[in-house]
């Protein structure tokens, strides 16, 4: 599995772009991304992924369709593992992830020459992260 996230996202497997049932799958996929590990409740992912909305209560069943979209995609490929689940919790694990992103993190100069300021520009809830990526390649 690999992502890119500078620029837009985009998620790949076995080199070829994942199809999800859903479109917003993909942004449920990158906001996991996006915690680098860290477990999301589903009220944090709701706020996150319909930030615009008032109405956090309408988006319950469908964030659960697109949750088994994103583990079937990634059981299918024989990559399950990539997804970690608890208890009303998901996240990804880093670890088993390509990611130019994670690269950026630990320090990788390629990772650093590949950000331009643009951090998965599509979504607008990863516009903080985009600021701490710009803070931190100033400070390089």
């Amino acid at each position: 599995v690999s992502c890119r996230t500078f620029g837009n996202f985009e998620v790949f497997i076995d080199k070829k772009p994942v199809k999800f049932q859903y479109n917003k799958s993909r942004e449920f996929f990158a906001f996991m991304v996006d915690r680098n590990g860290a477990l999301s409740g589903i009220q944090e992912i709701i706020a996150s992924l319909w930030s615009e909305e008032d109405e956090e209560g309408n988006h319950l069943s469908y964030l659960k369709k697109m949750r088994g979209d994103i583990l079937s995609v990634f059981e299918e490929a024989g990559c399950g593992d990539v997804i970690v689940r608890q208890r009303g919790r998901i996240g990804i694990r880093p670890e088993a992830i390509d990611c130019d992103y994670f690269d950026f993190l630990k320090g990788d100069e390629k990772a650093k020459a590949s950000f331009t300021g643009e951090y998965m520009v599509q979504y607008s809830w990863a516009e903080y992260t985009t600021g701490a990526l710009m803070k931190t390649a100033e400070q390089r």
